[in-house]
C-alpha cells in the first residue's frame, strides 16, 4: 500500500505527516534540526529517526512512498536543496518521489495563484509567486544583512534602543523596565554582553521580542518608531519581490507568529503595504506541514497509479 509523506523541518521543531492510502493522516514531531545548525551527518540521522519511527508504527517502508514533500528552514539555494534530496535518497526514497523546498515556499506553492507571502518569526522573508508558479524572493538572508521585521531583528534593535534609554538619549521606560525585570538586563554593558553571547543563536535574541511588543503596547515612543521602521522595511521587501515578477496589486499572505500575533507590528505593516501598492492582507491559508502534504498529494495525482 502506498502513502504520502510531508515534513516541516525547522530549528525549533520538526513535524511529519504521513497518510497511507485510504487512511487518516498520522502526525509525528521531534526537536528541530537544520543543515546549518547541525550539519549534514546529524541532519541525516535525526531526519532518519523521525521518519523511521513514523513508518515503523505503520508497517511501511521508504519504497512504498508515492510522494514526499519536505519544507526545511535554510533551503536557500540549489546546493542545500540537493543536500536534503540526497538525505532522502540515502534513506531509501525514490529520487523521483522527492521534492524539497524552503519552508516559506510551501503555502504559496500550495495556493497555486499569484500572491506575495510575508513571513516573520525568528527570521523574515518575502516571496512572490506568479500565475506560472515562478517564485521571486527578497530578504531572509540572515540577521546581519536582512531579516527585517523578524523577532531577532526587533530584539537586536530594541537592545540598542534600551542602551540609548539607559544613556539618556531617548526615553523608553517600559522597554528598560521589562528588560530589567524579565531578562535580567540592567545597563548598557548587560545588553552588550547578552548580544555578544547570543550572536550565533538567533533563538536567544528572538526570545526578547515579546518584551519589545509589550513595551509597544505600553506606548514607548521609541519602540513604536522601531516597529514602524521595521514594518516599512518588510513592505519594501514584499514590493520588491512582487516587482521581480511584474505583479500588480497582489494579495499579501501573512505567515509566522510575529505577524499574526503582534498588532503593533501588523498595523503599520498594513499601512506601508497599501502605500507600496500591494493588495489586501490575510493570514496564509495553510500551515507549512499542511501545505507540504497538499503538494505531495498533488505530485502523486500528477504521477498517476504506479
Amino acid at each position: 500500500m502506498s502513502y504520502l509523506l510531508a515534513l516541516d523541518i525547522g530549528g525549533t521543531h520538526a513535524r511529519l505527516a504521513v497518510q497511507p492510502e485510504g487512511k487518516p493522516v498520522q502526525l509525528c514531531r521531534a526537536p528541530g534540526f537544520t543543515l546549518l545548525q547541525n550539519g549534514p551527518e546529524e541532519t541525516f540521522h535525526r531526519c532518519g529517526a523521525l521518519i523511521s519511527a513514523a513508518l515503523t508504527a505503520l508497517g511501511e517502508t521508504p519504497a512504498g512512498c508515492a510522494a514526499l514533500c519536505c519544507g526545511a528552514s535554510g533551503v536557500d539555494d540549489e546546493a542545500s536543496r540537493a543536500q536534503y534530496a540526497a538525505i532522502f535518497e540515502a534513506l531509501g526514497f525514490a529520487k523521483e518521489a522527492v521534492q524539497v523546498h524552503n519552508d516559506c515556499e510551501l503555502p504559496l506553492l500550495a495556493l497555486g495563484r499569484p500572491a506575495v507571502l510575508l513571513a516573520a518569526g525568528t527570521g523574515s522573508l518575502a516571496l512572490a509567486q506568479d500565475g506560472a508558479g515562478r517564485l521571486a524572493r527578497c530578504g531572509g538572508w540572515g540577521l546581519f544583512t536582512s531579516d527585517e521585521g523578524s523577532a531577532t531583528r526587533l530584539a537586536w534593535e530594541a537592545l540598542a534602543c534600551a542602551v540609548r534609554s539607559w544613556d539618556g538619549v531617548v526615553s523608553a521606560p517600559a522597554l528598560t523596565r521589562l528588560l530589567e525585570q524579565e531578562a535580567g538586563l540592567h545597563c548598557p554593558l548587560d545588553a552588550e554582553r547578552f548580544a555578544r553571547a547570543a550572536i550565533n543563536d538567533k533563538r536567544q535574541l528572538a526570545a526578547l521580542a515579546p518584551l519589545v511588543c509589550r513595551a509597544a503596547e505600553q506606548s514607548d515612543a521609541p519602540v513604536l518608531e522601531l516597529l514602524d521602521r521595521q514594518a516599512a522595511l518588510l513592505a519594501n521587501a514584499a514590493a520588491a519581490a512582487a516587482a521581480k515578477l511584474g505583479l500588480c496589486t497582489p494579495p499579501v499572505l501573512l505567515w509566522g507568529s510575529l505577524l499574526l500575533k503582534t498588532a503593533a507590528l501588523r498595523a503599520p505593516l498594513v499601512h506601508w503595504l497599501t502605500q507600496r501598492g500591494l493588495g489586501p492582507t490575510a493570514p496564509a491559508e495553510q500551515s507549512a506541514l499542511d501545505a507540504a502534504l497538499a503538494l505531495a498529494r498533488r505530485a502523486a495525482a500528477e504521477k498517476g497509479p504506479a
